[in-house]
């Protein structure tokens, strides 16, 4: 996060900033179905929303979903009202007006963390002694 300020946009071009907007952007440009899921995030900074729109404009196999409570409001931003216009028309924009504790409370439960019969992995290079 960089904090709002008259230099914001030029900090997005130094260290660490810029190689995390690149990777950003490079994980958005895979060819696979990427999604992205953006909770709280306002749609106001540009240089992120260019980022998104080429990845819609470009990858085929991109899908974003969109979980803010706010799009039910009529005083809704100008950013978010944009956004709510190019879902109805694109099946690869979820939107989701729920707040981030209803979300996470109703999202499928992922299964990777609950196998307790995992093999014991050694990564330490040493042989095992008889």
């Amino acid at each position: 996060m960089i904090y709002p300020r008259d230099a914001k946009y030029e900090d997005s071009y130094e260290q660490p900033y810029f190689e995390m907007m690149a990777r950003f952007q490079r994980s958005l440009r895979l060819n696979n179905d990427t999604m992205l899921i953006c909770i709280g995030y306002s749609f106001n900074d540009k240089h992120i929303n260019a980022a998104i729109e080429e990845a819609l404009n470009q990858n085929p196999g991109f899908r974003m979903a969109v979980i803010d409570p706010g799009f039910d409001n009529e005083n809704v931003s100008s950013s978010l009202e944009e956004i709510r216009k190019v879902a109805l028309e694109s099946e690869r924009i979820l939107l989701t007006s729920e707040t981030f504790t209803d979300f996470a409370k109703y999202f499928p439960e992922i299964q990777t963390y609950s196998n307790t019969n995992q093999e014991q992995i050694n990564l330490r290079n040493d042989q095992a002694k008889n």
